[in-house]
């Protein structure tokens, strides 16, 4: 689940990564500064790697294998400067700093989830007859991603209507 930053918010212009880390067994959230210039991407040099060698941010669990979701999964910047994460897996959302400090999560009940055991390897294979959805996804449990919403979000204020 790869975002740009929007303008105005705390890194702007770079890139928020949800990176599964399949082959190392822990996630990890990483934003990526690509390299541009005053009117836009720099020349990708041929046979040469182009782009960050490191994040400039990244957000991973102080014990690493007790953050993993091996597909399905998603983050983005928020306004605040705080970043949302779904680890799909798991089915949990949660806000953390850009210290990595947690400020909120909830935790999406399991049965609400369904069957989130891992797809098999290889190319996904399409749903079964009359199912909608892949691999991962609806139908085969997960939490694809989240967003978080103001109360001034014009949705929000449909909802809330004379209520408030």
């Amino acid at each position: 689940d790869v975002r740009w930053i929007p303008k105005g918010q705390k890194g702007a212009g770079n890139l928020t990564v949800f990176n599964n880390g399949e082959s190392r067994g822990w996630s990890s959230v990483d934003e990526l500064s690509l390299p541009v210039t005053a009117i836009g991407f720099s020349k990708i040099p041929v046979r040469k790697p182009w782009g960050p060698t490191k994040a400039s941010w990244t957000y991973s669990a102080s014990d690493k294998r007790s953050f993993f979701s091996g597909h399905i999964s998603g983050a983005n910047r928020l306004p605040n400067g705080n970043t949302l994460i779904a680890a799909g897996e798991q089915g949990r959302i949660f806000e953390v700093t850009l210290a990595g400090k947690t400020v909120w999560e909830h935790q999406v009940p399991k049965e609400r989830l369904g069957n989130t055991t891992k797809a098999p390897r290889g190319p996904p294979k399409g749903p079964p007859r009359g199912q909608r959805g892949g691999r991962g996804g609806p139908g085969q449990g997960g939490l694809w991603r989240a967003y978080r919403y103001t109360e001034e979000h014009s949705g929000i204020q449909a909802l809330l209507g004379d209520k408030k």
